[in-house]
This record gives structure tokens, C-alpha cells and sequence, in this order.
């Protein structure tokens, strides 16, 4: 589509997980143990004691925290340090992006695109839009559907790098009322709506 577009693999995150790198046997024994550590996990949140389950959640909640804050952190001295020029500047934005698109759970044959804009015309499947300096995201359904959203660049690290959260939480919630779970999209069909003995539930007329 473009030469400053990048492409988001929707199999990344599967192909980074470090199982992959494995022998079989090896893989086996790693998938063993960490599928024994997450139950060990839900367990301790989720035990009798209501205290110490509570204690348990919040500190597995802050551990993934720390985690996000560090990472979060690192990412805006890179982007502080790439303000020198605009066009590094929005790639290294772009790369953020993509790299939080590739967390998402895509469903089949959806194909994603990121574009870094300077203010020229882009061609879009056969459309023409007019931009300007930011990034662009491009999502394309299989049935043809096309969804953009685009944000410009403040130069502000903070802003951006949060605009660019928002724009993966756009495709997210796109995916999820492409499966159905958003509750506008339940709400357009309230005959989709079951209760617990499996009758439709609708509203009157």
C-alpha cells in the first residue's frame, strides 16, 4: 500500500512465544510448567480465605503493573530521544503501534496496516485521502470492510504513545463486535439475547 506502511502480523505474538525456540520434549516440559504456574496462580486469587485471595490479586495486579510502568517508561526515552526528527519521531510511534496491534487476538483473514502520514495523499484500496503528519491505522475485513482511524503527532512522548493505546483499543473493540461481544452489538439484535435456559429475550415492540 505504501512505502511508509508496515504491515502487523497477526501471528506474532504466537510466533515470539519462546515455546516455539524449543525441542519438543523441552517445549513440552515448559508448557507443563507454566500452565502449572498460572493455576497455582488462580488458585492462591481465588482461595478460601477471602483476605489472602484479595492480598494475592492485587499483588499479582501490581506485578504486571511494574511490569507495564518499566516498559512504558522505556518507551518514552526512546521517544524523547527520537524528537529530533519528525519522520524517526512517527516511525518509532508506528512501531509502538504495531507492536500493540500484535497483542491483539485477530480473527481470521483480517489484515492490518500502519502508515506513517507527513500531510501527502495516501491511496487506500482504491480510495484517496488526504493527511496529515501523524500515523494512520488501517484495518481490512475479510467481507471488504475498510476501517481507519488516524491521530496526529503533538511531539509530546505522553500524548502520543497515549493515542496510540487508543487507536489499538479502537481495532480491539472493532474485533470484539466482529465476534459478537460488545454489547451495542447485542443490543442491535436482542434476539440474539438468551437467558439461562437458552430463550431468546427480546424487548417489546
Amino acid at each position: 500500500m505504501s512505502s511508509n506502511g508496515v504491515k502487523v502480523d497477526p501471528q506474532a505474538a504466537k510466533r515470539d512465544d519462546p515455546i516455539n525456540k524449543m525441542a519438543p520434549t523441552e517445549a513440552r516440559a515448559f508448557d507443563i510448567r507454566r500452565e502449572s504456574e498460572n493455576r497455582e496462580q488462580i488458585m492462591e486469587a481465588g482461595q478460601d480465605d477471602h483476605k489472602k485471595g484479595v492480598e494475592e490479586t492485587i499483588r499479582q495486579i501490581k506485578a504486571e503493573q511494574k511490569i507495564s510502568l518499566e516498559k512504558k517508561n522505556e518507551r518514552l526515552d526512546i521517544l524523547d530521544r527520537k524528537k529530533k526528527t519528525q519522520f524517526g519521531y512517527r516511525r518509532q510511534l508506528a512501531s509502538y503501534l504495531v507492536q500493540t496491534l500484535e497483542t491483539l487476538e485477530w480473527l481470521p483473514n483480517w489484515d492490518c496496516e500502519v502508515l506513517i502520514t507527513d500531510g501527502t495523499p495516501v491511496t487506500i484500496y482504491g480510495k484517496h485521502f488526504q493527511t496529515k503528519s501523524g500515523v494512520l491505522m488501517i484495518v481490512k475485513t475479510p467481507r471488504g470492510h475498510v476501517l481507519h482511524q488516524g491521530m496526529l503527532i503533538t511531539g509530546e512522548p505522553v500524548l502520543d504513545l497515549a493515542g496510540c493505546v487508543t487507536l489499538a483499543l479502537q481495532c480491539e473493540n472493532s474485533l470484539d463486535d466482529a465476534r459478537g461481544l460488545l454489547t451495542d452489538s447485542l443490543k442491535a439484535d436482542p434476539d440474539t439475547i438468551i437467558d439461562k435456559h437458552g430463550n431468546n429475550i427480546s424487548t417489546p415492540r
